[in-house]
């Protein structure tokens, strides 16, 4: 059964959300949250996205993007997660699936609710959803902002 065409915006902005399955950490060492970093640029370029922000979490990825049209968005998330798995399965001798499903996105409209997406993912890599400190182990995210 073919998949549910995405709802999408010419120019439109979207908090682009993806994680690892099982929400295990994808990131594992800082050299991979450099070499996402290198993909999610590339992918930019090829693409001719804006991205406004994004933050690399051990088990995800946040991202505030303006796409051209869907089709850019789609072929850039595809391209990302595609190549930085065959990079994770390289160094770290996985098979099998990475991504859990392919992405969520939802679209921000209005300045105000940009600006709320903007501060909201800009403090994840500190807090927890609870309001906590993260007492997790492992690398520490890397957080990013574009304009």
């Amino acid at each position: 059964m073919p998949r549910r065409a995405r709802f999408v915006v010419d120019d439109g902005i979207y908090h682009v959300l993806s994680r690892g399955n099982n929400r295990q950490y994808i990131f594992k060492e800082d050299e991979d949250f450099i070499e996402i970093r290198k993909l999610i640029l590339h992918y930019k370029q090829k693409h001719r996205l804006a991205i406004y922000h994004y933050s690399l979490m051990s088990s995800h990825i946040h991202m505030i993007i303006k796409s051209p049209d869907g089709e850019s968005l789609s072929k850039a998330m595809k391209g990302i997660k595609l190549r930085y798995t065959q990079y994770y399965d390289e160094k770290y001798g996985s098979i099998g699936h990475l991504w859990q499903e392919r992405y969520f996105k939802e679209g921000v409209y209005g300045t105000k609710e940009f600006a709320e997406q903007m501060r909201k993912k800009g403090l994840l890599p500190l807090w927890s959803h609870r309001g906590r400190p993260q007492k997790k182990k492992g690398p520490v995210p890397f957080l990013f902002f574009l304009l």
